[in-house]
């Protein structure tokens, strides 16, 4: 009996093995940008961080949906009498949706192109202290709809998961609301609002990480 079960457990194992390995079609993939984890590390008061999902309509065709942000706050702990310091806080929101074309190039390199829309919001504002009362404000808020052909290259690590990098042109439409005032003056020393159109070439600067499902 025991001579019968030996290779019957020998033949199932391999089995399972292959099966683990042989190729599976996902229709999911949810990854996030890591270069949040080493700068969260080093920057504690900014953390950036980028969440994708994409949803496959064929082998190479895949709808993108996701998320930026950055944020950035210096908040001061002791506001005594006697002390001069600035309070300020900046951040970015956008989400993103767009479509992808994907080409192999060999078992595990990928590489793929494609397009973003992206509407958001940024703003950055700042506080002025002086012997600890508020002397001066500044506030900057910005709307805008942006447009992010990119170009991208993929490693995959295993069949479930990958990483990728992406290179982008941004073209961006928005309009800038700008103001600043001193406490005690009762008319701001500057209050504008503003359309401008941008233009900027960005290279690959971090790493996504992609889970398939």
């Amino acid at each position: 009996m025991k001579n019968l079960i030996a290779p019957f457990l020998l033949l199932f194992s391999v089995g399972y093995l292959f099966a683990q390995d042989a190729p599976v079609s996902y229709q999911n993939d949810i990854g996030f940008n890591s270069t949040f984890i080493v700068q969260g590390i080093f920057t504690s008061n900014q953390t950036p961080f980028s969440l994708m999902y994409k949803r496959y309509q064929g082998d190479n065709k895949a709808w993108r949906l996701g998320i930026d942000t950055r944020v950035a706050i210096n908040k001061t702990d002791s506001k005594t009498s006697s002390s001069n310091f600035t309070d300020y806080s900046s951040g970015y929101v956008g989400p993103v949706a767009g479509m992808e074309l994907q080409n192999k190039i060999d078992k595990r390199w990928v590489w793929y192109y494609g397009g973003d829309v992206l509407p958001y919001y940024s703003f950055n504002h700042q506080k002025n202290f002086s012997n600890g009362e508020l002397v001066w404000e500044d506030e900057y808020n910005e709307y805008g709809l942006g447009f992010r052909p990119f170009l991208g290259i993929r490693f995959d690590i295993s069949p479930r998961l990958y990483l990728s990098a992406e290179a982008n042109i941004l073209l961006n439409y928005s309009r800038v609301k700008n103001f600043s005032s001193a406490v005690n003056d009762p008319a701001p020393t500057r209050d504008t609002e503003a359309t401008r159109f941008t233009f900027s070439a960005n290279p690959a600067s971090g790493l996504f990480l992609y889970y398939r499902f």
